[in-house]
C-alpha cells in the first residue's frame, strides 16, 4: 500500500527507510521504526531532526506529524529523543506493527495512489525476477536440524515417594540418575533400587509402576495422585533435562536465555583463544569449523588501542516426538571477554550477533551445527547421553534428511550494504576484520 504526497507541509511519519520519491517540499511518506538491538544512524538522526522541526511548525494542523513504530521489546525509556513524548505504535513483530501503522494512515485519511495495488507491485516483481528462477524440477536432498535419538531404555517407572517428616518429599539434584518430579510422583529410568540407593535416608518409595518407553510417547494425561499429569510432557522434560545435566558436564558454559530454557557455549580450548572441531561434510569429506574464535575492536575509552573479545557457539537442544523421536538443536552465538562469562547486556549481545555473523550464510551455520555435535561425540557416530548409572540416551550425530521433488539452486549471494550499527558499552563501530583462523 502506499500514499500519495500532498502538495504543501505533508505529515511524515517518522524514521524510516522505506519511502516513495519526494521533495523537501512534497516529502516522501516514511515508515519509523525502532528495536532494542538497533541503533541509528547519521542519516537517520538527521530525518528525524527534520521530521522534528517540521512537526513543530504544522502542530495545530497535523498534531500527529510523526509517528513512531516500536518492534520488539523496546523500552520506553530507550527511545529516540526526538520521539520520546509522542504516542508509539508498540508491536512484538513486522506484521502487526506495519498493520497498525496502515489503520493510522488510513484513519487519519491520507491520500492513496490508486494505481498502486497487488497487481501491480506482483507484474512488477515478475518481471524483476521470475517466479521460476532458480528452481529446477529434479528430487533434491535437505538436512535438518532434528538429531534422531536413536536409543532410550525399554522401561520407564513411576515412583511414588514420601517423607517420613514433615519436609517436602522433594529429591536431590545430585542423585545419581536423571528424573523429573510433580508432587509425589517421580518419573525416571531407574528402577526402585536404583532410587532407593540415591534418596535420602528420610524418604522412602510408597510404590513403583513399571511402563513401555514406547507408552508414553503416545499416553493421554492421567489421574496420579491428587491431579493429573501429562507423561508425554513429563518424558520431554525428562529428556531434555537428562541432555542438559549432561553437557554440562562436558565443559560447556550454561547460559540462560530469554525464554528461561538454557543454551551451552563451547569454550576456547586449553591455552588457546580459539576452538576447532572436525566433522564430515555434506561431500563426506573431512572438514572442520570454528566453534570458538576472537576479534578484535578500536576501544572508545582508549583511542588508539584495541580490546580482544570472543565469540561462542552455543547449542540448545529441544525433545520432540513428532514426526520422528528427535532432538531439535537450535544454533545461538553469544559473547565474552575473556573466554567465559558472556556479556550481561542483551542488547549488546544482539548488536554483536547482527554484525558478527552478518556473512554467515546458512551452509556455514548448517556445518558449525555439524561440528558441535560431532565435537560432543568425540569421534563416534552417536552422543551417549546418560540415563541412570547403566542406562544412556543414545543421540545420532547426523540428522534427518527431507526428500523434495523440486531443487532450489542458489542465486548468486549478494552482499547487502551493511547497516551502520552503534554499540554500548566500550565497542566502537568501526571494527577490524575477524580473525579468519578462528572461523
Amino acid at each position: 500500500m502506499s500514499f500519495r504526497p500532498e502538495p504543501e507541509h505533508q505529515r511524515r511519519r517518522s524514521g524510516g527507510t522505506c519511502c516513495s520519491p519526494g521533495s523537501r517540499k512534497t516529502p516522501a511518506r516514511r515508515a519509523a521504526y525502532d528495536s532494542p538491538g538497533r541503533k541509528s544512524g547519521r542519516g537517520f538522526r538527521k530525518e528525524l531532526h527534520l521530521a522534528d522541526s517540521e512537526a513543530r511548525s504544522i502542530q495545530k494542523e497535523y498534531p500527529r506529524f510523526v509517528l513512531p513504530v516500536a518492534i520488539d521489546d523496546l523500552r520506553t525509556a530507550d527511545y529516540n529523543v526526538y520521539v520520546q513524548q509522542l504516542n508509539c505504535i508498540r508491536s512484538q513483530n513486522w506484521s502487526s506493527g506495519l498493520r497498525e501503522l496502515l489503520k493510522r494512515l488510513q484513519r487519519d485519511k491520507v491520500p492513496r495512489f490508486s494505481e498502486f495495488n497487488p497487481a501491480t507491485v506482483s507484474s512488477w516483481w515478475r518481471q524483476f525476477r521470475s517466479a521460476k528462477a532458480g528452481i529446477a524440477r529434479k528430487p533434491d536432498t535437505y538436512l535438518s536440524n532434528w538429531f534422531p535419538i536413536e536409543k532410550l531404555p525399554e522401561k520407564a517407572c513411576w515412583h511414588t515417594v514420601e517423607s517420613m517428616t514433615a519436609q517436602s518429599p522433594a529429591l536431590d539434584f545430585d542423585a545419581p540418575f536423571q528424573f523429573v518430579q510433580r508432587g509425589e510422583t517421580v518419573l525416571t529410568f531407574a528402577n526402585a533400587a536404583e532410587v532407593h540407593a540415591g534418596i535420602r535416608p528420610d524418604l522412602q518409595i510408597v510404590s513403583t509402576d513399571t511402563v513401555d518407553t514406547e507408552s508414553l510417547l503416545r499416553a493421554q494425561p492421567i489421574a496420579r495422585g491428587s491431579g493429573e499429569i501429562n507423561p508425554r510432557h513429563l518424558l520431554l522434560d525428562l529428556l531434555r533435562a537428562s541432555w542438559e545435566n549432561w553437557i554440562e558436564t562436558r565443559g560447556l558454559g550454561v547460559y540462560q536465555l530469554a525464554n528461561r530454557r538454557r543454551c551451552a557455549f563451547f569454550k576456547p580450548a586449553a591455552g588457546l583463544d580459539a576452538l576447532r572441531a572436525s566433522f564430515a561434510g555434506v561431500d563426506g569429506q573431512q572438514s572442520w569449523r570454528g566453534l570458538v574464535g576472537t576479534f578484535s575492536r578500536r576501544s572508545m575509552k582508549a583511542p588508539g588501542e584495541t580490546t580482544k573479545h570472543y565469540w561462542h557457539f552455543a547449542l540448545q537442544a529441544k525433545p520432540r516426538f513428532w514426526p520422528k523421536v528427535v532432538f531439535h538443536i537450535s544454533a545461538h552465538v553469544l559473547f565474552t571477554d575473556n573466554g567465559e562469562t558472556i556479556w550481561e547486556s542483551k542488547r549488546r549481545l544482539h548488536s554483536a550477533r547482527r554484525r558478527q555473523c552478518k556473512s554467515w550464510y546458512n551452509d556455514e551455520w548448517r556445518d558449525r551445527l555439524l561440528a558441535a555435535m560431532a565435537h560432543l561425540a568425540e569421534g563416534t557416530s552417536t552422543i551417549k547421553v546418560p540415563l541412570t548409572e547403566t542406562k544412556t540416551m543414545h543421540v545420532s550425530v547426523s540428522p534427518l534428511l527431507f526428500e523434495s521433488r523440486i531443487t532450489c539452486q542458489p542465486l548468486s549471494k549478494i552482499l547487502e550494504e551493511p547497516e551502520e550499527i552503534e554499540d554500548d558499552d566500550d565497542i566502537d563501530d568501526d571494527s577490524d576484520a575477524l580473525d579468519e583462523e578462528a572461523f
